[in-house]
């Protein structure tokens, strides 16, 4: 998994230091989203892995130093909400980052231009990117509980990042097999259908009606 490209909602040299979209130049992965060794290589989910990866490259690996914001509480990802939100130590105050689904995400933000965030979102999803959508909230206290409703709503949105999982080399031939034996393949992904049209169509399996 690798970050091909990333959006931010504002450029990140009008963002004040102490601003939390300025914590989070190249793609706005939150402080603590994967673990390493003690020579510093990362393990973890693939997609976590990726984003620190990126804002290493980006110069950015300092602000995400967990002693300096440490996670004090997490709601995980679920297919419902399609999104996962850690909680901070921010100062004197708590910050919660979000990401998961663009269109998600975007509509528990306030303040966000929609159109030109959605219209990006299909840009890059046409690409075979997948998008990761990213947002912040601060709160003056702690969540007394850590349940959608009372942390992820007006949340302020930070800005895209699109990876890319190139497929593995023996898929092409194993889809052409299939074709060959009369076999019809079928991609069964939680992709945006876009990304998901890409794919299949890079791979040999496009043909038939994407759902979904």
């Amino acid at each position: 998994m690798t970050v091909m490209e990333t959006h931010l909602s504002a450029a990140p040299d009008t963002l004040p230091e102490d601003h939390p979209e300025g914590l989070l130049p190249g793609h706005g992965a939150g402080p603590g989203c994967a673990g390493g060794d003690a020579e510093g290589v990362l393990t973890g989910d693939p997609t976590e892995v990726a984003l620190v990866e990126h804002t290493r490259k980006a110069g950015a690996e300092p602000a995400l130093h967990v002693d300096r914001f440490p996670r004090v509480g997490e709601l995980p990802f679920d297919a419902g909400r399609k999104m996962m939100s850690t909680v901070h130590a921010f100062g004197d105050r708590f910050i919660v980052f979000t990401k998961g689904a663009v269109e998600s995400v975007l509509e528990r933000c306030t303040g966000a231009d929609a159109i030109h965030i959605n219209a990006r979102n299909e840009a890059l999803a046409a690409r075979g990117m997948r998008i990761l959508g990213f947002a912040y909230r601060v709160l003056d206290q702690r969540p007394p509980d850590l349940r959608s409703e009372l942390i992820e709503h007006g949340l302020a949105f930070i800005g895209l990042a699109g990876l890319m999982d190139p497929p593995r080399e023996e898929v092409h031939k194993a889809i052409a097999d299939c074709h060959a034996a009369g076999i019809v393949p079928v991609m069964i992904t939680g992709d945006h259908q876009q990304t998901a049209r890409s794919i299949a169509t890079s791979i040999g399996i496009l043909g038939g009606r994407i759902t979904g």
